[in-house]
């Protein structure tokens, strides 16, 4: 309830004080009411009966009191009228006078305004036409329309709200205009929503929109994206998923090839479509100390990533793996000469050297000579037996390690003449004149009645 007062002054020893009481509209109804009270008061002069009050203005009237007073105030108007309610405010006014006052000085008025309010709006009805544009990942525009019904009052806003279907809670979002578009949802999420109006008596109910699910993402390979357990034939390359752009990976491509051209498929050496979310793949029957490119590329369903950019690994070599061919000559009943080569397949590393072997066992287990070589492809072993059977190997080595023995050769050294040096007898070699040169030759036999052999 609203109240309107006022209090005059004293005229002579009399003054009046008026007060206006208007009830409070509600959003339905339709008129209030409206009571006046007046009141005479006096500073001590004894008033005489049959004392007038008036009052005019929205209504008029007045009443004759016969009451004396000599002191304080009495209420002498306590009037009540029923005022309609509109949908604007309204202002009236009332005055009051009071006649017949003996009193020395003129009759004592008093005035005030008061206002009616307007019939209150309520709360708005639910936004109407609902709807969703402009899905992607993560984005969306929620649209609406203004309900059909204001409440009577201007509407002053709108708020959404929004969750994704497993989550109990709402997130909300003001908007003053019907629309409102958000831009950080998750990607292929299911979401439910709604809006709700408001105006100054109050808020509306949500109305719910359709639920709508946002769109998957294209996925991205994440790091560390590398080759490791390296053998000479194989590796194995490990990926992880950086983004699976809002569904599990489905599919995972990898590709490995001799050359830094991702399109020439003729130098592939592995191409493979892995129907899993791998996260790693082993690829074999790679060549030793070889270049290899590779790429990796990933799939969620809908959409594949980028290709990784090109990176690279090596196989590792191996020792030799092919024997040298060796050759094995006498020189003289005391001295053989080794030659050698080697071709085939080295390791992947340039041979580096060789190591030799002479022995007088063929395992190898008593050796009469051995040694290494950086460049030579030669060697001559000395101090031999004549007529002792000798065995000879040779091995290529690289950076690596080492390859296997050559297929052991031998020889008997030949048989030799001995010549006294004043101390002991010295093995000298014998020759023979082959038609163009002298030459050692390999034996010497002697006839033991039934067949040649090596004289001793």
């Amino acid at each position: 309830m609203a109240s309107f007062s006022d209090t005059g002054s004293y005229s002579g020893h009399l003054r009046l004080r008026i007060q206006v009481d208007v009830g409070d509209p509600g959003p339905n109804t339709t008129s209030v009411t409206v009571r006046l009270r007046v009141w005479v008061g006096t500073d001590g002069w004894d008033i005489n009966d049959e004392q007038r009050v008036g009052f005019s203005g929205w209504k008029s009237g007045g009443r004759t009191f016969q009451n004396n007073l000599s002191s304080g105030e009495m209420e002498v108007i306590d009037q009540s009228w029923s005022h309609s309610v509109g949908s604007s405010p309204v202002t009236h006014s009332f005055s009051a006078s009071l006649s017949g006052n003996s009193a020395t000085g003129s009759s004592p008025s008093v005035n005030v305004s008061f206002r009616v309010e307007d019939r209150p709006g309520s709360p708005p009805g639910e936004p109407r036409a609902l709807s969703v544009s402009g899905v992607s990942s993560t984005n969306a525009r929620f649209n609406w329309s203004p309900p059909s019904s204001n409440g009577g009052l201007p509407i002053t806003g709108y708020r959404l709200r929004i969750r994704r279907d497993q989550d109990e809670g709402y997130d909300f979002y003001p908007s003053s205009g019907s629309d409102r578009t958000l831009t950080d949802l998750q990607r292929n999420t299911l979401y439910r929503w709604g809006v709700r109006a408001s105006n100054s008596a109050g808020d509306s109910d949500y109305a719910s929109g359709s639920a709508f699910r946002t769109d998957k993402q294209v996925p991205a390979v994440g790091g560390p994206v590398e080759v490791v357990s390296i053998t000479a034939t194989s590796g194995l390359i490990n990926w992880a998923v950086g983004d699976n752009g809002g569904s599990a990976i489905e599919k995972t491509q990898v590709i490995v090839s001799t050359s830094t051209n991702f399109d020439d498929t003729s130098a592939r050496v592995y191409s493979e479509l892995v129907e899993s979310a791998a996260s790693n793949r082993p690829v074999s029957g790679l060549t030793r100390a070889t270049l290899y490119y590779y790429w990796i590329r990933i799939n969620n369903g809908d959409f594949w990533s980028d290709w990784t950019v090109r990176r690279d690994f090596t196989t590792l070599p191996t020792e030799p793996k092919a024997r040298p061919t060796l050759t094995v000559s006498a020189v003289n009943p005391t001295t053989a000469s080794m030659i050698w080569g080697f071709t085939g397949d080295n390791g992947g590393r340039s041979i580096s050297g060789y190591d030799w072997q002479a022995s007088a066992a063929s395992d190898f287990a008593a050796l009469v000579g051995s040694g290494s070589t950086t460049t030579s492809a030669t060697a001559q072993v000395t101090g031999l037996t004549p007529t002792t059977q000798y065995y000879f190997r040779v091995r290529a080595k690289n950076s690596v390690g080492v390859g296997p023995w050559s297929t052991t050769r031998s020889l008997v050294a030949p048989q030799g003449v001995k010549r006294w040096d004043g101390t002991n007898w010295v093995a000298k070699p014998l020759y023979y004149w082959d038609g163009t040169d002298w030459a050692v030759p390999t034996s010497i036999k002697a006839w033991n009645g039934s067949a040649w052999v090596e004289a001793s």
